[in-house]
């Protein structure tokens, strides 16, 4: 992960795939990255979900950080958590928090954004979370068990 201005990262990621691309499975290049990705890459979570909840699944870290920057550009969402291959199998989660059509819009423009890399798994929009499961959610997306 290489972070600054955009010259200097465009530079540094060019030398990195030169140097010995057949170890990289994906990258991304990100000018102008949405404020909310930087800090839920450094696991900062947003405690709160208003009303729906929207999953986007891929294959590669950097595609879900791809998929997290599209959809907080492209609708007023809170990005509840970015969950990067731990635990994942080198996978990432985007998990978006709004409004039903915020949500929407978030989830597609992630899955437009990454779907020609080949590396979206899967999308789900949960129009109408239920209390208990949003409380759950916010608390933390790993499974586990909960005794209510």
């Amino acid at each position: 992960l290489v972070t600054g201005d955009v010259a200097p990262v465009q530079e540094a990621l060019a030398a990195g795939l030169a140097s010995d691309s057949s170890a990289v499975v994906d990258h991304v290049f990100l000018p102008g990255v949405h404020p909310q990705v930087p800090d839920a890459i450094a696991s900062a979570r947003q405690p709160q979900i208003d009303e729906s909840l929207g999953i986007v699944e891929t294959s590669s870290v950097a595609a879900a950080i791809h998929a997290a920057d599209a959809g907080l550009k492209a609708a007023q969402v809170t990005l509840l958590e970015l969950r990067l291959a731990d635990g994942l199998g080198g996978k990432g989660l985007a998990f978006f928090a709004g409004a039903v059509t915020d949500v929407e819009a978030a989830v597609d423009s992630s899955c437009a954004a990454i779907d020609s890399s080949g590396h979206l798994l899967n999308a789900v929009i949960i129009p109408q979370l239920h209390s208990e499961m949003a409380a759950n959610l916010v608390e933390a997306t790993r499974f586990r068990t909960l005794i209510s």
